[in-house]
């Protein structure tokens, strides 16, 4: 798509999300000039499908596609709410503190159920307890496909419900100071209005969570445009009454204040009461996320890796591998260390059957550059 077509699809996408969430409608003028079906192709990449659709509805441009991306939404949602709450019940009846992260609260900040589309739900739990939780995941019909490496374990159960058990926030590798900062995260727990081994954050220290984890996937792969929407929601409900200052000291100290301070702006700039023109700096930005997706892509991590370091350098990371790293995400090696000259051809060859395309991605991005 050339750029001033996609700057008019993303433009177009934010005046409809703005409507839906509960603030100024596009003018005549405007809707009649939308690309409706450029809009729902970038929003359903960003999986704001749903929320785009209800605008859409409410405007009078119904069709048999916002119908269903709104029912699909809705029924989603209210299934992953009860596969959910049995699981929390399950937890609780085992004696284990709780805490629904991310997606799983800020889906609840919404003005409708559903808009905010459910792709899996995170938990995190009380770290004691990982082969206690692993049988009652598989007692309730889960079937384990992660275990035992880093810090989460994903389950998945017919026909869509992929559940990620956390019992860490952050990888050892991740940087930034995150892990550090979050590694005695139930101190920083509170008991909910649900029990006693129902926790939640401090709004304060959500929006903190939730700030580095999509930093940890801007600086990597990218973040996409749903950050956007999910930070105005949340500023809509708690802005008012959150201790800023506290804020802005905890950011600094997990390098993410500048990022933070960006994110707000396009959210304030895009979202707020009145839209407002972006700088060049702001409009790159909002590029970037817009080609990402929801959960990042491939081809932006490598673009950024190599674009930063180098081809050499980025090969040599890929070989010289951390022990930390080696020991949260391949224990067999780390357990049997006389066979770690071969864990980077390991690597390469599971990439090249489990994901051919990452691979090939990566290879073509090394080849493609001249200097490094």
């Amino acid at each position: 798509m050339e750029k001033h077509l996609q700057n008019q699809t993303i433009t177009d996408l934010f005046r409809l999300i703005r409507f839906a969430l509960g603030g100024k409608a596009p003018s005549e003028a405007e809707l009649s000039g939308m690309d409706t079906e450029q809009i729902l192709a970038l929003a359903k990449k960003h999986s704001l499908g749903a929320l785009t659709a209800y605008a859409l509805e409410n405007l009078g441009r119904s069709s048999e596609e916002t119908v269903m991306l709104e029912a699909a939404a809705i029924r989603r949602d209210i299934l992953f709410e009860a596969e959910k709450s049995s699981v929390l019940a399950r937890l609780t009846e085992a004696g284990i503190w709780h805490m629904p992260l991310k997606g799983s609260v800020l889906k609840d900040l919404y003005p409708v159920s559903g808009l905010r589309e459910m792709v899996d739900v995170d938990i995190l739990f009380d770290p004691a307890f990982i082969p206690e939780v692993k049988a009652i995941m598989e007692d309730m019909g889960f079937e384990t496909h992660r275990y035992g490496k880093g810090t989460v374990d994903e389950y998945y159960k017919k026909p869509f419900f992929n559940f990620e058990m956390h019992h860490g926030l952050f990888a050892s590798n991740v940087g930034h100071g995150m892990p550090e900062y979050f590694r005695n995260v139930a101190e920083k727990l509170r008991p909910s209005a649900d029990g006693p081994l129902r926790k939640e954050f401090t709004p304060e220290d959500f929006y903190i969570y939730f700030i580095a984890h999509a930093y940890k996937h801007f600086s990597k792969k990218g973040t996409g445009l749903r950050n956007l929407t999910d930070t105005a929601v949340f500023l809509k409900r708690y802005g008012d009454s959150l201790d800023e200052e506290y804020i802005a000291g905890e950011l600094e100290k997990i390098e993410c204040a500048g990022f933070e301070s960006v994110l707000r702006m396009l959210t304030d700039k895009l979202l707020g009461e009145e839209e407002e023109p972006l700088t060049a700096e702001e409009e790159d930005c909002l590029l970037f996320m817009a080609s990402s997706g929801t959960y990042g892509s491939y081809q932006s991590l490598v673009n950024r890796a190599i674009g930063r370091k180098g081809k050499l350098q980025h090969i040599r990371k890929q070989v010289l591998i951390p022990m930390s790293t080696v020991k949260d995400w391949y224990p067999f090696f780390y357990k049997h260390k006389v066979l770690l000259p071969l864990l980077p051809a390991w690597r390469f060859v599971r990439g090249l059957s489990r994901s051919p395309q990452r691979i090939k991605t990566e290879m073509k991005q090394l080849l493609s550059r001249r200097k490094g």
